[in-house]
């Protein structure tokens, strides 16, 4: 091989060097953007997990303030056609009965929860008020006897026609509802006895307020 030859061998050797340092140095400097992005990766993880706790504070108190401006109103029979408006009036005239008045204004949302299992079961009503004074108002001890009173007269007077008679399955239901509230009403734990409650609370059952009811119709007719 000639001198020429020789040479031209080394002027590839070097280009091939050549450009295997260009690539080193372009794989170097994408290791270290690489690395940076990593490290801002990790801050920003850092920065989120320090953050979370204060978003989850921040959400449990709307949450408790929410709580404290919504009350809840169960086994009110619901319209196929019913809209937010029938719900406001609903809620509207039931208080009326316990005589606390108030305006639509002073309901801020209303809605229907989703039913769970049966479809025709009657969802719960969540409606948030105003204000947490209305609340207090309306939870006052005085004012939960009073609409435990509204809700068995609602019971007798419209649902049951509602219902298409006194069937057991809703009465069940509605005894239910009926213990879970006198249970809150007087500070009595989830499985007091419900007899023992009854007598506690020298109150009938809706079954047996029904008939008395039914049976004060009879004697007068």
């Amino acid at each position: 091989m000639d001198l020429q030859g020789i040479s031209n061998n080394l002027k590839e050797i070097q280009q091939t060097y050549s450009n295997i340092d260009k690539s080193i140095d372009f794989l170097t400097l994408q290791n270290e953007e690489l690395r940076k992005t990593l490290d801002l990766a990790d801050k920003k993880a850092l920065q989120d997990r320090e953050f979370i706790p204060i978003l989850e504070e921040k959400i449990e108190d709307l949450q408790r303030t929410i709580r404290k401006l919504c009350v809840e109103i169960r086994n009110m029979p619901k319209n196929a056609t019913e809209t937010r408006d029938d719900l406001v009036n609903m809620v509207i005239n039931l208080l009326k009965t316990v005589k606390l008045e108030i305006n639509a204004s002073d309901i801020k949302d209303i809605f229907r929860l989703k039913a769970r299992k049966d479809p025709k079961n009657n969802p719960i009503i969540i409606a948030e008020l105003g204000s947490a004074i209305l609340k207090t108002d309306l939870l006052s001890k005085t004012n939960v006897n009073k609409i435990y009173i509204a809700l068995a007269q609602r019971v007798i007077t419209y649902c049951i026609p509602v219902w298409g008679g006194a069937t057991k399955t809703h009465f069940l239901e509605v005894e239910r509802a009926q213990r879970s509230l006198l249970k809150v009403m007087y500070l009595k734990p989830y499985r007091f006895p419900t007899n023992i409650l009854y007598m506690t609370c020298s109150l009938l059952s809706v079954r047996k307020l029904y008939v008395l009811n039914l049976t004060r119709v009879t004697s007068i007719g």
